[in-house]
């Protein structure tokens, strides 16, 4: 999503979908994001996380995503620029 409006969201809840890619799980994830103008909102994502990584995808933790510039609750990670 090159062309994506960039923002931050706090995950809210983590689960594991039952997909593997290269061993590494997909996680689901519930996001409040909060764009740079407007409300707060609530998303899921989906996405491949490296296990070593894991740590870092627990409720609470902020990371960046990005917002699809015509459809806000298409939202993406942002977190390997």
């Amino acid at each position: 999503m090159k062309s994506g409006i960039s923002a931050q969201a706090t995950i809210q809840n983590v689960w594991q979908t039952g997909t593997y890619v290269n061993n590494s799980p997909q996680v689901g994830m519930q996001l409040e994001v909060r764009p740079p103008t407007g409300v707060p909102y609530v998303a899921q994502v989906n996405a491949i996380i490296p296990l070593i990584n894991i740590p870092q995808f627990q409720p609470g933790a902020v990371v960046p995503v990005k917002i699809h510039p015509t459809d806000p609750s298409k939202v993406a990670l942002d977190v390997y620029r």
